[in-house]
């Protein structure tokens, strides 16, 4: 999403290890650290590209329209014992 947004980015990657050695919210993984938060959870960071790079609804209807069918998604690979 950053890509297609046009958002600069550096994509680390750790080792079980240093992610031990860490402090992360929830203790996993994936983390965004945007403006000296860290940010957790996919779907959260999703959402927060989104609105930051001009790709969220025009307005809370629009935004909530959009939340339902990312959640139907995730639900639907869920179902099928698949992450996203």
């Amino acid at each position: 999403m950053q890509e297609i947004g046009g958002i600069e980015y550096d994509n680390i990657r750790i080792s079980r290890e240093e992610l031990n050695r860490r402090s992360y919210p929830f203790g996993q993984l994936p983390v965004l650290e945007w403006g000296g938060v860290q940010v957790a959870q996919s779907m959260a960071i999703c959402r927060l590209i989104a609105r930051e790079a001009g790709m969220a609804g025009a307005d809370p209807v629009e935004d909530t329209r959009i939340d339902m069918v990312v959640d139907h998604v995730v639900d639907h690979f869920t179902s099928m014992g698949t992450n996203c």
